[in-house]
């Protein structure tokens, strides 16, 4: 796993957020992304079928949470 401090390296052009819900990333999104040099953070979202999640839940796993998170 890359360390956080990555995305904020000069040596990344870019940096992106991916938020997972119904899929993740693909096996070679991350390469191509390492390739264009943007730093990618992963957060997976838990999805049921036919349900919705509520705002203070997304809140929780997107500003709150480590464990739902990783760098791609």
């Amino acid at each position: 796993m890359r360390e956080a401090h990555l995305f904020f390296s000069p040596a990344y052009s870019a940096r992106a957020i991916e938020v997972a819900v119904a899929h993740l990333v693909d096996d070679l999104k991350p390469a191509k992304m390492r390739a264009r040099r943007v730093a990618t953070l992963e957060i997976r979202v838990p999805h049921e079928p036919d349900t919705e999640i509520d705002w203070d839940t997304l809140r929780a796993l997107v500003v709150e949470q480590t464990a739902s998170k990783h760098w791609l």
